[in-house]
């Protein structure tokens, strides 16, 4: 998969015409599946995803508002069905991100902040009679955050932000009583770790409804 996106912003009147930009967006995302046995299903993709954001306009002496964001995501997924009704789902996904000024006429960075990211999910999907799925699960978040400055010579200084940390469990339930109506409701219950702050709790509950006609 591959895709880009180009949008000039342009604004008629005078007085706003140093917010005229342009917007690109680049995107490549390549992906591979694996089934060795009509049970077992192996699936990676790699993405890679670039956003720069150009003023028309730059005040010499300001401080540059042109920006990018670059991201490189990896994602495993891994489903084993064991039984007639019961599989195992594994998903795993890591991305990193970097955050910049753009000098898009040098086509250059100057780097401001970069992030990796891990989520891990683990499922067990059983399938009930009547149309009912039932998937309880635990999933597990982790983020480090890092910022750069310049000293006075110009040289770059990494310097670790934050990181936040989340795990809980979560259950799924998906209910199709016919073909044409189906009803997922997912709860998850996290505790949080960020550092330096307190721990704290997030209970999350999405209902989905889908009719088709």
């Amino acid at each position: 998969q591959a895709g880009t996106n180009w949008y000039h912003m342009v604004y008629i009147f005078a007085e706003r015409s140093a917010d005229n930009n342009w917007n690109r967006i680049l995107r490549l995302r390549p992906g591979l599946e694996y089934r060795p046995h009509p049970d077992f299903r192996l699936y990676q993709s790699f993405e890679v995803l670039a956003n720069y954001v150009d003023y028309d306009f730059e005040s010499p002496g300001s401080v540059t508002r042109s920006n990018v964001f670059r991201k490189l995501a990896v994602d495993d997924s891994l489903r084993w069905r064991w039984g007639p009704r019961s599989s195992l789902i594994l998903d795993y996904r890591l991305q990193v991100e970097e955050n910049g000024q753009l000098f898009w006429e040098r086509w250059s960075e100057r780097v401001l902040i970069t992030r990796h990211s891990h989520w891990l999910q683990v499922r067990l999907q059983y399938g009930a009679p009547a149309g009912v799925q039932l998937s309880p699960g635990f999933s597990i978040y982790s983020r480090k955050e890092w910022r750069h400055d310049q000293t006075a010579q110009g040289l770059e200084i990494k310097k670790r932000a934050g990181t936040f940390f989340s795990y809980g469990p979560m259950l799924r339930l998906r209910y199709m009583p016919k073909e044409s109506l189906q009803i997922v409701i997912d709860g998850i219950r996290r505790r949080v770790h960020p550092e330096g702050q307190a721990r704290y709790v997030i209970n999350t509950l999405d209902i989905d409804v889908e009719l088709y006609f």
